[in-house]
């Protein structure tokens, strides 16, 4: 029986010879070479998950730390009152009446420089300075609990953290009445005996409710916005506010001398009507 052509006599494969094993060898490497580009795709693929799940998280985590009344914090970055982390927002902050409270914001996990800025409508009774994060409460603001504001510190990096301040201005202790130096130079006349006085410089450091809200009675001219003159307040607690004329105000004499002096004063009349919103009410920082 005769062979075939390219077998031998078995019936086996002759070598192929040079060139078929350089095919063979040419498509292993070949081989490898995919297997080699398909690991590192791989690498890089979850390289690029885990980053962007880090990401997501984060963000996530920022929106439900809002939700749920927490701190809002980007990559760790955080602002602290008074060198306190936010427990629980929004923060529960006391100022008192008439008084330059400050409140020192700064913060944790960023990079220098910081910037601070302030929304809401509360915010114009406070003085924050974007540098620092100094946070002024102004003396002028009312008492009572102030409109929250929030807060937003943004690093050079361009991580961004938010806090909510709520911030209680301590209530005036209201004076219903009180002594008349002999100085004051004040009488009373008509009935109610209004009072009439010419000189103002005996209520400096008392509190005038306006209708512009609490201001500092205080000597001299020229005086920021949350203070006001002595003279100022005692035609405003004599007369009318705003208006120079017959005596209105709400000052009476509860305790005149027969020679038309008087001793004492009511703030209100009639006697127990005062509260923290009736203008001419004066009180002490409390």
């Amino acid at each position: 029986m005769g062979t075939r052509p390219g077998r031998g006599a078995m019936g086996t494969r002759r070598p192929a010879g040079p060139l078929g094993n350089a095919a063979r060898t040419e498509a292993g490497a070949t081989l490898v070479e995919y297997a080699l580009v398909l690991a590192l795709v791989a690498v890089t693929c979850a390289g690029t998950l885990a980053y962007l799940g880090g990401a997501v998280n984060a963000t996530l985590s920022q929106v439900a730390a809002q939700v749920a009344g927490g701190c809002t914090t980007g990559g760790g970055f955080q602002i602290l009152v008074g060198g306190a982390a936010c427990a629980a927002e929004p923060w529960a902050l006391t100022a008192a009446l008439g008084q330059e409270t400050i409140f020192q914001l700064t913060t944790a996990g960023g990079d220098v420089p910081v910037t601070y800025s302030c929304t809401g409508a509360g915010c114009s009774q406070f003085d924050l300075n974007r540098t620092t994060g100094s946070l002024q409460v102004l003396p002028g603001a009312p008492d009572g609990a102030l409109p929250t504001v929030q807060v937003t510190a943004t690093d050079s990096a361009g991580h961004i953290a938010t806090t909510e301040l709520a911030v209680v201005v301590a209530p005036t202790s209201l004076v219903a009445g009180l002594p008349v130096p002999a100085g004051a130079g004040c009488t009373s006349s008509g009935a109610p005996a209004y009072l009439q006085c010419t000189n103002g410089g005996w209520l400096d450091g008392y509190y005038l409710y306006t209708p512009g809200g609490w201001k500092l009675v205080a000597a001299g001219q020229g005086l920021p916005s949350w203070e006001l003159n002595d003279t100022v307040a005692l035609r405003d607690g004599t007369y009318q506010f705003g208006f120079v004329g017959a005596p209105a105000g709400p000052w009476t004499c509860s305790q005149a001398q027969g020679n038309g002096g008087c001793l004492a004063m009511s703030t209100n009349a009639p006697v127990g009507s005062v509260t923290h919103a009736s203008p001419g009410a004066l009180g002490i920082a409390g």
